[in-house]
């Protein structure tokens, strides 16, 4: 199944093990050893011991999913991510307030409504700039929002899954230059990140994940891709 997390391991790699991003749709039954590679962060679809498998290799790209698994005993690997990789900042010109709404209804995906967020407003976010001296904002939205509660906040779009993600780890990239201050209507991928490049992130309404984690830390030496292809090396070294 394609996924930009992992579309650009090369394919004389790739095609030695069983490599997935989910394990929504059960594991894929192709040979070689299992490896399953984490996509969001943290992504809460390993919160349940449904998907622990003791023959699966898991990669994570933060340090909360790697103890939560080797705590349960599983085959966990530190490693990061593509992510983190591309959309390191090349400088920082804080300046604006970046509002990353939730990206999904989420009666879209089966989950409790009242996780739902109200688009902030105009005068919220003017607020917003006046309260951190932001010099006005920019509203992140991707490819499964729905655009027409933000065609008014200023929006820049970005598809997570065109060209292998390259457009939107270029716009995640551009925000973390220019982001002073990040809001965010619920803790996902691109606010933890952000924290990481030391940028303020505020809101977070009602989570999407369980809180029984703090300080969630993730890669960011630009050495992930690396530590990826090392490990998946090594793994492939030593099945039989």
């Amino acid at each position: 199944m394609s996924h930009p997390c992992i579309d650009w391991i090369p394919s004389e790699v790739a095609l030695r093990c069983n490599i997935f991003w989910t394990l929504d749709f059960g594991i894929p039954e192709l040979p070689g050893p299992k490896i399953w590679i984490e996509h969001g962060i943290p992504d809460n679809h390993v919160l349940s011991k449904r998907q622990f498998h003791d023959d699966v290799h898991y990669l994570c790209n933060n340090n909360w999913t790697y103890d939560n698994l080797k705590k349960n005993g599983l085959m966990a690997y530190h490693v990061g991510s593509i992510y983190t990789d591309m959309t390191i900042p090349r400088r920082r010109n804080p300046s604006k307030l970046v509002y990353a709404p939730q990206h999904c209804r989420m009666e879209h995906h089966s989950l409790p409504v009242e996780w739902n967020q109200e688009p902030l407003t105009k005068l919220e976010l003017e607020k917003i700039c006046e309260d951190y001296d932001c010099d006005g904002y920019i509203t992140s939205i991707v490819d499964d929002t729905q655009r027409d509660l933000y065609d008014h906040l200023n929006p820049i779009m970005s598809n997570r899954f065109y060209n292998m993600g390259r457009e939107h780890f270029k716009k995640c990239q551009f925000l973390y230059e220019n982001a002073k201050v990040v809001y965010s209507d619920l803790m996902s991928t691109f606010d933890i990140v952000a924290e990481s490049h030391g940028i303020k992130v505020i809101g977070r309404g009602n989570q999407n994940m369980p809180r029984d984690y703090d300080n969630i830390e993730v890669l960011t030496d630009g050495q992930s891709c690396a530590r990826i292809l090392k490990v998946i090396k090594e793994i492939l070294d030593g099945f039989s």
